[in-house]
């Protein structure tokens, strides 16, 4: 019967894979433009390749490198390699790691709620518009969950059981998600709070041991792939991580001195933990799409005080800590701006609260409906009649969204990238409003944050950052359909390619 049951829970856990994908495909066909944050990701994987001129960025390289064998993979598949089968590459890459978060999320879920409410997570998961927008788009946001959720299972099974081969997959799962992105170290203290709870509360000389010597082989299997990457990248660590460095301290992480950039309360922005805490708690009600957040909250109170499960309560109350706490220090020592994207972790990693919580309401609901007379209580006896309304519910809200085209507002930018390809040549340069344009248009791109120009068509431009006169062809005009401002795109010809 076990073994029948484990069965069901794979086709299910299969089915909702196959549901996912399906409407990934839809939104990757319908995209009109990628993220900004992807173009950096393109781009480095076209120069792992020398599609593009230049040196990728090694310390970053495990996105790239996922772009790289899906774009490897369309290309045997008949594609024709050009730019654009690069850019589907990328969402091909994010909307894969989409699909396998579904298992790690399946597994902590089942801890708390169960197979079958597990299940309804992923399914509400799969139907939420901001993570599936992410999700088929050029972004890492997946990519890393994949990486910390899986770490996030590993390290729970071990705990629980004590073995030390799953605290190494959690480890190398770590080391490989840091190359991703360097937030998941995170991962690391929260293990480290672990085992040095599990020391200090050991009664035995040997438990002690047992613990050491698990947190070091986690430790040792993390360093692996951390180390290959500074190593293959010369010493050099990741751009946050070398900005946050010499931030907090006024130096380079290497010793030699730096002038620390200034917090953003220093540009006349006013900061303050207040504003910090309701812009997070409004962020992560948008990830839930609203409808479901409430339900979460009820959901994640409730399994919270159920008592046993204390270790997968101990990694996912640290994990939610933890992420908020980043979110804390991006928004008073980093950017200084917040991003739905994110809180991904926690509204992806803990979504099985939302089917907890709407059960609650169900028999809260089932409750007062009694209490008013017995005519109403036969018309709604059933519970999980009542939380599957509030389910289909919530699923006909998230719907209209959900199969709106990504972006698309931003279908005017294809014109431009049109206009641009056919009026200048592949050896151009161009400066545009918007770098997307010139991704699309399979163009050099300028960089235009560090240059003021005024426009006069036909005549030099004075680019007053490089103190160099060059010759700027205005090629087109193109309005807004939210600002009331005209956007410019600039050419000029280049004497060698960058």
């Amino acid at each position: 019967m076990k073994r029948l049951t484990q069965r069901s829970a794979s086709f299910q856990v299969g089915l909702m894979a196959a549901i996912a994908a399906a409407i990934g495909v839809y939104l990757i066909a319908t995209t009109v433009m990628v993220a900004k944050d992807g173009l950096f990701y393109i781009d480095q994987a076209r120069k792992l390749t020398g599609d593009l001129h230049g040196k990728p960025e090694i310390h970053l390289l495990g996105f790239p490198l996922m772009i790289t064998a899906c774009f490897r993979i369309l290309k045997t598949c008949g594609m024709s390699g050009g730019i654009n089968t690069w850019i589907i590459s990328a969402q091909t890459a994010a909307l894969l790691t989409r699909l396998l978060c579904l298992i790690p999320v399946y597994l902590i879920g089942k801890r708390f709620v169960g197979r079958r409410r597990s299940i309804l997570g992923i399914f509400i998961l799969i139907v939420l518009p901001l993570p599936a927008e992410w999700g088929a788009d050029a972004l890492r946001d997946f990519p890393s969950l994949l990486l910390l959720l899986s770490s996030l299972a590993l390290l729970i099974s071990g705990a629980e059981s004590r073995r030390r081969w799953l605290f190494a997959l959690a480890g190398l799962a770590c080391g490989i998600g840091i190359s991703i992105r360097e937030e998941l170290l995170q991962l690391v203290l929260y293990a480290m709070l672990w085992f040095a709870w599990q020391f200090i509360t050991a009664r035995t000389r040997a438990d002690r041991l047992r613990q050491t010597a698990s947190c070091m082989v986690f430790l040792v299997m993390v360093s692996l792939p951390v180390g290959l990457h500074i190593c293959a990248s010369g010493g050099q660590l990741p751009v946050k991580t070398t900005s946050l460095l010499r931030m907090l301290t006024g130096k380079d992480p290497i010793g030699t001195t730096g002038t620390a950039a200034p917090p953003p309360a220093a540009a006349g922005k006013e900061l303050s933990v207040s504003d910090a805490s309701y812009r997070i708690v409004q962020m992560l009600g948008g990830n839930f799409h609203e409808y479901f957040y409430p339900f979460w909250v009820i959901g994640l109170v409730c399994c919270l005080r159920k008592k046993g499960n204390t270790t997968a309560k101990f990694f996912i109350i640290t994990m939610i800590i933890g992420t908020c706490a980043l979110l804390y220090m991006r928004y008073f020592f980093y950017f200084g701006g917040l991003s739905k994207r994110y809180l991904l972790p926690i509204s992806a990693g803990t979504i099985f609260f939302v089917p907890e919580g709407l059960r609650r309401v169900g028999l809260w609901f089932e409750r007062i409906v009694r209490a008013r007379g017995e005519m109403f209580s036969r018309a709604m006896r059933s519970k999980v009649r009542i939380s599957t309304i509030l389910l289909v519910l919530g699923i006909a809200i998230c719907l209209p969204k959900l199969v709106k085209p990504i972006r698309w507002d931003k279908r005017y930018y294809l014109q431009a990238a049109r206009l641009v390809a056919e009026v200048t040549e592949p050896d151009e340069n161009i400066l545009a409003f918007d770098q997307r344009i010139c991704l699309y248009a399979d163009r050099w791109t300028g960089d235009n944050s560090t240059c003021e120009i005024t426009i006069h068509p036909g005549h030099p431009q004075d680019d007053k950052q490089s103190n160099q006169t060059t010759r700027w062809k205005l090629i087109g005009t193109f309005k807004s359909t939210r600002a009331s401002d005209r956007k410019y795109i600039l050419v000029h010809k280049l004497d060698t390619k960058p």
